[in-house]
């Protein structure tokens, strides 16, 4: 559903009986990416800003990326060309596609349990967190890396073996 910042304007524009939900528009306003899960296997969506035109981006890849269970969280490139997500198994990898489902590549590296992904507002990085430290229960380091996979670097260093930084 959208609706106006004050409140009017709803519209529904997705009627069935699955769970959509992690909706954000393109940066061009014309299309939504959102994550469609039935029975617990999240796909990733795009369709155009009324609610028409609904395509599995998943399905264009050949399927969950990394021989997963779904895909899910779908954050939009802040120059609309990709699109970073989340996969449900394989302890929870970041990957990017182009915005039309093609080209899938994983850029958390060996990281596990990676999540609260974003992109930086050049589009040039995306920034997640990920757990480090299975000694302690949820030490987490935040990192950045490439839309490629390059360069992925942890930005936040081991003060305290206990302390999971989020953001």
């Amino acid at each position: 559903c959208i609706i106006r910042k004050d409140g009017t304007g709803y519209q529904q524009l997705t009627s069935n009986s699955y769970c959509d939900s992690h909706g954000n528009f393109t940066p061009d306003d014309a299309r939504i990416i959102f994550q469609r899960e039935p029975e617990d296997n999240a796909r990733i969506w795009i369709m155009d800003r009324d609610g028409s035109n609904q395509q599995n981006l998943t399905d264009v890849h050949g399927g969950p990326a990394g021989g997963s269970s779904c895909e899910n969280k779908p954050v939009v490139s802040p120059d609309g060309t990709k699109i970073a997500f989340r996969t449900c198994s394989n302890s929870g990898q970041i990957w990017v596609m182009n915005i039309d489902g093609t080209n899938p590549v994983k850029v958390s590296g060996d990281l596990s349990d990676c999540t609260k992904h974003s992109w930086s507002p050049d589009s040039q990085w995306i920034l997640f967190n990920s757990q480090v430290d299975y000694t302690f229960n949820d030490v987490s380091r935040i990192f950045k890396v490439r839309p490629s996979g390059s360069e992925l670097t942890m930005l936040s260093e081991n003060v305290d073996d206990e302390f999971c930084e989020n953001w």
